[in-house]
């Protein structure tokens, strides 16, 4: 297998003409997109439930598409993305150089761990690039690929889902240099990346998610995941609170770019199952005192199916690794 973290942030390669596959293991849902030359040609769209990865290899192999390459969607506690300033070397020296040095970067043993780095910026200062490491248990990338090679389907990159959040804002979003904060609440957690300009600076992943909001909800009322949406104005209350609590994390990062950079965060790209709550929505732009804009990740898609307009607001990541 080629592992390779870093191509599409790095943005130097072309995108591929060839047929290929996006699989996106979301808590919420299981995505796969069927891409060719910035088109969508087909897809699978189903609830993270039991059975539903069966499901989706019945479907890969329903449409014959189980010998196409697939790009893998990843994140969790087992990926880290670390933005390091570094002593400038040869560039062709630098992975060799971090095969040393890893360690001061991670709370994980050399062994234990792919990894992958790129330069995001030459100019950081006289003497230093300003690196993006990305960093993933062996034992977590190993199961995954075993996973899908018993299926006989062949896993040829893993994306980081943050890396693809950010690939899809620098391609699609970027129009000025601006400080912008990408933001995706899913069910299992809420990412969180900084973009100075144009250069990444942060991410993390917050434990704030759509699975508290549910929870919550769920204590009040008895109703179904799929129905809470429907009667949001019911629930307001609760809301604000998720909300505010998860408005104070998005803040603590933003404290941090500034007390870092000297600067301060301006415009806020929302995406994710919370971009759906204009409940969510109203809370987070009235707590942070920010413009927000909710990110449409089918933008510039030359031709998708219409019926994945419906699910706009989670194909972020899936259409960012796809770039």
């Amino acid at each position: 297998m080629r592992f390779k973290f870093l191509d599409f942030i790095s943005r130097l390669i072309p995108y591929t003409k060839e047929r290929f596959l996006v699989i996106d293991l979301g808590k919420g849902f299981i995505k796969i997109l069927v891409m060719r030359d910035s088109q969508i040609e087909n897809f699978f769209i189903e609830k993270n439930e039991n059975g539903s990865f069966k499901l989706a290899i019945e479907w890969l192999k329903k449409e014959k598409l189980q010998d196409v390459d697939v790009y893998l969607v990843v994140k969790g506690e087992e990926i880290l993305l670390r933005y390091i300033p570094f002593p400038k070397i040869e560039k062709e020296k630098i992975k060799e150089v971090f095969n040393y040095e890893i360690a001061r970067f991670i709370p994980f043993k050399k062994e234990e761990i792919y990894f992958d780095v790129c330069i995001l910026e030459e100019n950081y200062s006289k003497e230093e690039f300003f690196l993006l490491l990305a960093v993933a248990k062996k034992d977590f990338i190993n199961s995954l690929i075993e996973k899908f090679k018993k299926e006989d389907i062949n896993i040829v990159r893993i994306i980081p889902n943050n890396v693809a959040l950010i690939n899809l804002y620098l391609n699609f979003f970027l129009k000025e240099e601006r400080n912008i904060a990408l933001v995706d609440i899913g069910v299992s957690s809420t990412l969180l990346s900084l973009v100075k300009g144009k250069t990444p600076c942060l991410s993390r992943e917050i434990k704030v998610s759509l699975f508290d909001l549910f929870e919550r909800i769920s204590k009040k009322e008895n109703i179904e995941k799929d129905k809470i949406i429907d009667a949001e104005e019911k629930f307001k209350e609760i809301i604000k609170d998720f909300g505010w609590e998860l408005s104070q994390e998005i803040k603590n990062s933003f404290d941090y770019f500034e007390i870092n950079w000297g600067q301060k965060i301006e415009k806020i790209f929302l995406t994710g199952g919370g971009a759906k709550f204009e409940n969510l929505f109203e809370v987070l732009k009235n707590s942070l005192d920010l413009e927000i804009e909710i990110m449409n990740a089918l933008k510039k898609i030359k031709y998708y199916p219409s019926q994945l307009l419906n699910f706009k607001e989670i194909l972020a990541t899936s259409i960012g690794a796809s770039i």
